[in-house]
């Protein structure tokens, strides 16, 4: 990963001022382009980053400032999760030759089981968190209301099997 090297200088409350380096990284249109599309191959952030010249930090630190770029993370990350699925599809069925509607796609070694255990893992946070991602999409998990006459049955059934319960152990 290239690193271009700039000076920063640090001082104050009498203290003397040091002058040391820092790496400074930008984020380029092609950078990005070439993070997002790795992305929406990969689902692999830290592959996506290495791809693009970056480490992962500089990655979710801009995805946290720049509301543009985190729709366009999620929508990569989605269209990952959607080739992902075509290819376990295409696999389950026998058919090793999945290639992706975009020709410039870049398509990684395929491991079913990994592929697998992200999927599940992806519908387990969707199942926690709600499908919604990105900014301002809710975290928290979601809640269905019900209207008040299925709680009064379901919560009388309940003391009933509770009631049924007793009986049979006296």
């Amino acid at each position: 990963m290239e690193r271009a090297e700039s000076k920063a200088s640090r001082g104050g409350k009498n203290r003397r001022v040091q002058v040391r380096r820092r790496a400074a990284v930008e984020w380029t249109p092609e950078r990005r382009a070439t993070f997002l599309d790795h992305l929406s191959a990969t689902c692999n952030v830290v592959a996506s980053a290495a791809a693009a010249g970056m480490w992962p930090g500089p990655c979710y630190a801009l995805r946290r400032r720049d509301p543009a770029f985190a729709e366009q993370w999620s929508a990569a990350l989605q269209a990952g999760y959607d080739h992902l699925e075509a290819k376990l599809l295409a696999w389950a069925l026998g058919d090793d030759a999945y290639v992706p509607a975009d020709p410039d796609t870049v398509v990684p070694e395929f491991d079913a089981d990994a592929a697998l255990k992200l999927l599940a893992q992806r519908n387990r946070l969707a199942a926690r968190f709600g499908s919604g991602g990105g900014v301002g999409a809710n975290a928290g998990p979601r809640y269905v209301r019900v209207p008040i006459e299925e709680v009064e049955a379901a919560l009388l059934h309940k003391l009933d099997m509770m009631a049924k319960q007793l009986e049979s152990a006296t």
